[in-house]
């Protein structure tokens, strides 16, 4: 159960920082907005920006910045977790089952806060808070006395899968704003 969960917090961790990673060599010809593929979100807003290098640069920073901000928080409901995992304490267990689903609400909602002004990074905040309710649900599910294998198994496949749509998304954005752009 604890090796699960820290790979869960390490995986957010790496998910949540890897736009902080240099891109490979980048074609400017080839990397543009309009290549990036959509991941599928309910709707897209028509009020912001698309294709706007400016627009997308700010906002992913305004992610980046939030998420290294919260990776702080993160750590210490893991040690929280890491205890009450130890100890199998019924009260620990719940109080950070509590946490975890504070964080998750504040984390989103401080995702929703951001002024986002284009739409490519409007896919990544959607993305990252799916992430960040499904990991939630996982850590629970995991915390239980008697988990429910099956139920762990999907979680966890469900969240390796969106986890590397975000990163592959953020790293393609990354490349996006890193390229030379035409004068």
């Amino acid at each position: 159960m604890k090796k699960l969960l820290i790979i869960i917090f390490c995986s957010s961790a790496f998910t949540l920082t890897a736009c902080n990673e240099k891109p490979k060599e980048v074609t400017p010809q080839k990397t543009t907005a309009d290549s990036i593929p959509n991941p599928i979100v309910p709707t897209v807003l028509t009020n912001l920006s698309h294709n706007n290098i400016a627009d997308i640069r700010s906002d992913f920073q305004s992610v980046q910045r939030l998420m290294n901000n919260m990776a702080t928080e993160s750590s210490a409901i893991e040690k929280k977790f890491e205890s009450a995992a130890a100890t199998g304490n019924a009260d620990a267990i719940a109080e950070v089952k509590t946490a975890l689903a504070d964080f998750t609400t504040r984390i989103n909602q401080s995702l929703d806060d951001l002024p986002i002004q284009s739409n490519e990074v409007y896919i990544v905040r959607y993305k990252l808070k799916q992430l960040n309710k499904l990991h939630a649900d996982l850590i629970i599910v995991e915390m239980e006395p008697t988990p429910d294998p099956t139920k762990l198994a999907e979680l966890t496949a469900e969240s390796e899968k969106q986890q590397q749509q975000i990163q592959e998304y953020m790293m393609q954005l990354q490349q996006l704003i890193n390229a030379p752009q035409p004068q």
